[in-house]
C-alpha cells in the first residue's frame, strides 16, 4: 500500500515572504526586505561586506522576475518549516558567495568601461562674446559694458566625433552587464528550482 505524506510546497515568493515576515512586493523591496538584510537577520552575514549592492540587485532585478512563482522548497508537515527555510537560505547564501567573485570581476570591468564612455559622450561647447564700442577714444577707459553699443554673444556647439560611437558602445556595454546578471540569475534558478 502506498503511503502519502502531507507536504507544503513554497514558491520563491512564499519562501522569501515567510523569512521576512511580510508579504513581499518585488518591485518595491525596502531595505529591511533586501536579500542581504534577510540573510543578516538570520545569522548569515560573514563575508558579505561590500557585496550587498550587487547581491541585492541580482536578487531583486533578475532572480525575482524569473523565479517568484517557481517552487523552491518542499516541507513535510512533520518537519520544522522554519529550520527547513533557514537551511535553504543558507544554501542560497553560500552559493551566491561562491559564485560572486567570478561575476563581480566582469561587472566591475563593464561598469568602469561604461563610466568612461558616459564621461566622453558630451558635446564640445564654446562661448564667445564680441563687444563693439563706437565711443571716441580721446581719453579714459571706455572698454566696459556700459560703453558698449553692440554686444554679440555666440555659443558654438560642436558634436564630439566620438559621440555616436560612444553611445553605440554604451548600449552594447549595458547589454553585456544585463547579460551577466541574467546568466547569474539563470544559474541560481537552475541550482534552486525544484
Amino acid at each position: 500500500m502506498i503511503e502519502y505524506k502531507e507536504v507544503e510546497v513554497l514558491t520563491f515568493h512564499e519562501f522569501y515572504s515567510y523569512l521576512t515576515n511580510s508579504v513581499v512586493n518585488f518591485q518595491t523591496l525596502n531595505d529591511s526586505q533586501s536579500f542581504t538584510s534577510m540573510c543578516s537577520s538570520h545569522g548569515y552575514s560573514d563575508n558579505i561586506t561590500g557585496k550587498t549592492e550587487t547581491i541585492d540587485k541580482l536578487i531583486k532585478s533578475y532572480v525575482f522576475p524569473i523565479m517568484a512563482y517557481e517552487n523552491v522548497i518542499i516541507i513535510d508537515v512533520d518537519e520544522d518549516k522554519n529550520s527547513k527555510c533557514l537551511e535553504l537560505l543558507g544554501k542560497m547564501y553560500r552559493w551566491i558567495l561562491k559564485t560572486y567573485d567570478v561575476h563581480k570581476l566582469l561587472i566591475v570591468y563593464y561598469e568602469n568601461v561604461k563610466n568612461d564612455l558616459v564621461d566622453n559622450v558630451d558635446d564640445l561647447i564654446s562661448n564667445s562674446i564680441n563687444k563693439y564700442n563706437d565711443t571716441p577714444q580721446g581719453e579714459g577707459d571706455f572698454s566696459g559694458d556700459n560703453h558698449t553699443t553692440n554686444l554679440t554673444t555666440q555659443t558654438t556647439t560642436t558634436t564630439n566625433p566620438q559621440k555616436k560611437t560612444n553611445i553605440e558602445k554604451l548600449i552594447l556595454i549595458s547589454e553585456k552587464l544585463k547579460n551577466i546578471y541574467e546568466e547569474w540569475a539563470h544559474k541560481f534558478m537552475c541550482e534552486f528550482l525544484i
